[in-house]
């Protein structure tokens, strides 16, 4: 009689969780390289924007070198440029809330998202850069914002120009109050003395300066006109800074459509299919091991 077979180990059929184990994982990789492709692509569309934007005020003619970061100015320009009332315009006029089916406030966080400004202080060149699934989309917004920049930086530079020098005649006020009051009583300390003049400056009244009051009076009005006059001085240059021009901002370059995509990458798509794939061909492996284990003794 011919001996039988003992039961082969059950490992002795590790070689199907070995091919198992690879077909999962290359199909997985192929997979999600097949998913990838499907994937919405990240197309960058730039503008670029020529731009004088008014820097601090710095007295005593210290002028204010680029730093590679935003001045108060620049910052605010950049800051209006993201804001919802700015974003809400154009969403309103490239009708982005019917072309993506969302709500306003939605339309709005995915373009903050997918805005990056940038400011290039010692060319004075921004640039407006949009990243979106559509390269022709991705070109008319970046556009579009970049047409927006020079009407921002002008309607800035002009809110706050009527702000400092609103702020300046509030600080002139009580200067120049106290220089009328003085002068009001010289004139009065005059008319005293039967001498009807409006007090001006260079006049002459030595004549009059034998007149205790009036010698008073004067000598009040001169210095408070004194202290006005070096307050003008020192806020001379502030109002001389405020009429200084600023060069028109306009667009120099427009975006383009571009054929290059910057994301996602392929790799992190197939790695994670591949490690599903190997995951399901060690367990599909297992299952077979000890199905032919059983059958094929």
């Amino acid at each position: 009689m011919k001996r039988r077979r003992g039961r082969r180990s059950f490992w002795w059929w590790s070689w199907l969780l070995l091919l198992t184990a690879v077909g999962g994982t290359l199909g997985g990789a192929f997979y999600g390289k097949q998913e990838w492709e499907k994937a919405d692509k990240e197309y960058p569309a730039s503008a670029i924007v020529k731009t004088d934007i008014r820097a601090p005020f710095k007295g005593n003619n210290l002028k204010e070198s680029p730093t590679g970061i935003a001045n108060v100015n620049e910052s605010q320009v950049m800051k209006e440029i993201e804001s919802h009332a700015a974003l809400s315009k154009i969403t309103t006029d490239l009708d982005l809330t019917q072309k993506w089916a969302l709500g306003l406030d939605d339309v709005i966080t995915a373009l903050r998202s997918s805005l990056d400004v940038n400011l290039e202080q010692e060319d004075k060149m921004m640039e407006v850069a949009i990243v979106r699934p559509d390269p022709n989309e991705a070109a008319e917004i970046a556009t579009a914002i970049a047409k927006m920049v020079p009407d921002v930086i002008k309607a800035l530079d002009a809110s706050n120009k009527s702000a400092g020098l609103e702020r300046l005649k509030l600080e002139a006020e009580p200067y120049n109050q106290t220089e009328a009051d003085a002068r009001q009583a010289l004139k009065q300390a005059l008319l005293n003395i039967k001498v009807n003049l409006e007090p001006t400056p260079g006049m002459d009244l030595n004549i009059y300066m034998t007149v205790p009051a009036v010698a008073e009076a004067k000598e009040y009005w001169d210095t408070v006109r004194e202290t006005k006059i070096a307050f003008d001085i020192s806020q001379g240059e502030y109002g001389r800074y405020w009429q200084k021009p600023l060069k028109p901002s306009f667009v120099s370059s427009p975006a383009t459509p571009t054929p290059n995509f910057t994301g996602p990458e392929m790799q992190p798509f197939q790695v994670q299919f591949g490690l599903y794939g190997l995951t399901l061909g060690l367990f599909g492996g297992i299952v077979l091991m000890a199905i032919c284990w059983k059958l094929f003794p």
